[in-house]
């Protein structure tokens, strides 16, 4: 096997693991890498490419072409999975009890909660939910959650106190 048959070879094993690194890292980037890839190691194949300069710029203006091109076009028929996933998530949330670690405005999202472990960015729906106070998630805009302050009778029903005693 000569040197030309290995850089041939080598194209086309690292194309290959590009379009399989997909599951790995989702984005059709690695795809259209790989897939540029396999189309040098094709035109060293066939004797169309012969340097290795000349191999990079194809592989660079493939790359380049075939990720602007078809990539929008492609994530049409193919949405991410993760996309999904975090739009269930925020659907299945709604009307958890979440505490407020920072004063909730209605304003903007300078208001802190502290929900599944971490803290989170919220606003309120109509009034200032203060620090220490509890709220249930209404809503997720982005990053931040939009909470409603618990009336209460519901805030002593979630400490497991009764509203009466």
């Amino acid at each position: 096997m000569t040197g030309a048959d290995l850089i041939t070879l080598a194209w086309l094993i690292v194309g290959l693991i590009l379009i399989g690194g997909e599951v790995i890292i989702p984005g059709l980037v690695a795809v259209f890498l790989g897939a540029a890839a396999v189309l040098v190691a094709g035109l060293r194949y066939v004797g169309l490419i012969d340097s290795l300069v000349a191999s990079l710029f194809v592989w660079m203006g493939a790359s380049v072409g075939l990720t602007f091109t078809l990539r929008g076009w492609m994530k049409k028929y193919l949405p991410a999975e993760s996309k999904r996933g975090q739009i269930n998530e925020g659907i299945t949330s709604i009307g958890e009890v979440v505490e407020v670690l920072v004063d909730v405005t209605e304003r903007d999202a300078s208001g802190r909660i502290r929900y599944q472990g971490t803290t989170w960015p919220a606003t309120s729906t109509d009034r200032v939910i203060p620090k220490g106070a509890r709220a249930r998630l209404v809503a997720r805009d982005n990053l931040a959650w939009i909470v409603e302050p618990l009336g209460e009778l519901e805030a002593g029903d979630e400490d497991g106190e009764e509203p009466w005693a």
